[in-house]
């Protein structure tokens, strides 16, 4: 049932997208295409969304809409990482990420960081992801939100287990796991 809608919610907002772009009505065009995006990802069609979401990020930089790109750019790394497309995955969140330190999203920076840091890490480059992953840590406000954090840790200790840094690896993924 929410599959069957998530795709006619889909044929709707292509629908709007292709009016609005044949209108000339630019944001509009923007916004159902950003929308289109989401709801492939949502209905698990990666490669659909990763194609629709390359012509939007296209289109908000045309436009220069910085915060939509952001948004466009964070939606194409999750199509390119379903699908396995790690490298292009890395480019769209270092992307996402050049664009959340512009814009001064900082509330975003830690997770964009962990976005990169990960994607690093699919493409077997632990130095990097290491890096990274302690980044996104020193970012987190507040109290974080503790799934995120337990993700956080969890990679980070993957990564430094796979430099050779045992000790270190093996307690962050014991602060990963919950608590007995």
């Amino acid at each position: 049932q929410r599959e069957k809608k998530l795709k006619d919610a889909a044929k709707l907002f292509e629908e709007a997208n292709q009016l609005a772009g044949q209108s000339g009505k630019a944001l509009l065009a923007l916004e159902s295409g950003m929308k289109l995006g989401e709801t492939l990802l949502g209905t698990r069609q990666a490669s659909k969304a990763a194609d629709v979401l390359s012509q939007v990020l296209n289109m908000a930089r045309n436009i220069k809409a910085p915060a939509q790109e952001r948004a466009v750019a964070s939606m194409l790394a999750q199509a390119h990482g379903a699908q396995q497309n790690f490298e292009a995955a890395l480019q769209a969140s270092t992307r996402t990420l050049e664009l959340t330190r512009q814009l001064g999203f900082q509330q975003m920076e830690a997770v964009d960081t962990y976005n990169v840091g990960l994607f690093n890490l699919m493409l077997k480059r632990p130095s990097e992801a290491v890096a990274l992953f302690k980044q996104a840590q020193d970012k987190v406000t507040g109290t974080a939100n503790p799934n995120f954090m337990k993700e956080l840790l969890f990679n980070l200790g993957m990564s430094q287990i796979q430099l050779g840094e045992k000790n270190a690896g093996e307690s962050n993924i014991r602060d990963a796991l919950p608590k007995a």
